[in-house]
């Protein structure tokens, strides 16, 4: 799951209810910007451009809100995406989503990447390149347990040399 922003359904990401709700700014002229004249002292002004108090520097003002996202134009969303890992997938493998991060009116959409990382915990399993390892130790009768019948004599090979000569052997 990923929390992202995606365009208002409603609005289509416009943030009015409808399309004649949105009017050209009365106060900059749909500019975004307005000439501040300031007097310095007598007979001396500076003049500065500023952003509109009115538009937000956009040129357009909404008249009626979008009832779903109340002008926001986005609203958030948990994204569900499926996500299969081969065998073998090497550390630090990326995976691409393309066109699936945050939208807005203002830009398209990125891609989400993700990267392929083991944990690292102690006792569990340990990757090296492309393989998995686990390392356990065990004793020598438990292994006769785990090793088919054919393999026997290395069982008996590695009592005699471990554990002495007199222990007797399964056979």
């Amino acid at each position: 799951m990923i929390k992202k922003k995606v365009l208002c359904d409603h609005c289509r990401g416009s943030g009015a209810a409808s399309d004649r709700d949105i009017h050209t700014c009365s106060t900059c002229n749909g500019a975004g910007v307005r000439l501040v004249k300031q007097q310095i002292f007598p007979g001396m002004f500076a003049q500065s451009q500023v952003t509109c108090n009115d538009c937000g520097g956009r040129g357009k003002v909404i008249k009626s809100m979008c009832p779903h996202c109340r002008g926001a134009k986005i609203l958030d969303h948990t994204a569900h995406f499926t996500l299969e890992v081969e065998k073998g997938c090497p550390e630090g493998h990326q995976i691409v989503f393309e066109g699936e991060a945050d939208e807005s009116p203002d830009w398209e959409p990125g891609d989400v990447v993700l990267r392929v990382r083991s944990r690292k915990e102690q006792g569990g399993f340990k990757r090296k390149e492309t393989s998995l390892y686990w390392t356990e130790t065990i004793g020598v009768d438990e292994v006769s347990s785990l090793i088919p019948v054919g393999c026997l004599g290395l069982i008996r090979l590695l009592r005699r040399r471990y554990l002495g000569s007199n222990i007797s052997s399964p056979t």
